[in-house]
């Protein structure tokens, strides 16, 4: 069976701040990483299948016309389950790679410890295989610059957790929105906290994942 699945999607944001997909096809780089994400799905199938009927056969079946229906079943049990993660662990593992990975002089206060918890989840996020975009002023390393779309939407900015941003118009729908980590302040390693206002020129870089995978209600 030849599969040929590309689940790489780059999310990019155009002059007029619309948002729009790019399908990085024909990429070896793209198209390897999607064929060996699609493998390790159905090598994971095969096995559950197996051990729960004692075959796997019927995954051959889902690629005939004559059971598209199951297929459709298939999409909507997927559609159906909640993919996302939540705040509250990713806040924890946030704390642990602190208190694993760095070492101060200092205790954080409660404030600081606060502010890390809520905006260091690359790393979290990394450990999760949870995708996000990262953008700075300084490009040199092949890092997006900031939109001025999402700056503008920065500055003035009363801090409260999640610091969020969004693409579209909320006024006309297709809306995106995405949550604020990682940023880092042109005045140091300081990370605003509540009721702190954000300065656009300040801000010389960020990273964003879509809100839509992380739960803040637990």
């Amino acid at each position: 069976m030849l599969l040929s699945i590309n689940l790489r999607v780059h999310n990019s944001v155009n002059r007029e701040g619309k948002e729009y997909i790019e399908m990085t096809k024909g990429k070896s780089a793209s198209l390897v990483q999607g064929m060996g994400v699609g493998l390790q799905l159905l090598t994971e199938l095969s096995k559950r299948l197996t051990q729960k009927t004692g075959t796997d056969e019927v995954l051959h079946f889902l690629v005939k016309e004559r059971f598209g229906r199951n297929l459709d079943v298939v999409v909507e049990a997927i559609a159906a389950c909640d993919w996302r993660i939540p705040a509250s662990e990713l806040r924890d593992r946030a704390q642990v790679w602190l208190e694993r990975d760095f070492e101060f002089d200092e205790e954080f206060s409660p404030e600081e410890l606060d502010a890390w918890r809520n905006l260091e989840w690359t790393t979290p996020l990394i450990e999760l295989g949870i995708s996000f975009e990262e953008f700075h002023d300084d490009t040199s390393h092949g890092v997006r610059a900031i939109p001025p779309l999402f700056r503008g939407q920065l500055d003035g900015q009363m801090v409260s957790y999640p610091i969020r941003v969004h693409t579209g118009r909320p006024d006309i729908g297709g809306v995106t929105e995405y949550v604020v980590i990682g940023l880092d302040m042109r005045d140091g390693h300081h990370r605003p906290q509540p009721g702190q206002k954000l300065v656009g020129s300040n801000i010389q870089g960020f990273s964003l994942v879509k809100a839509q995978y992380i739960d803040f209600d637990r």
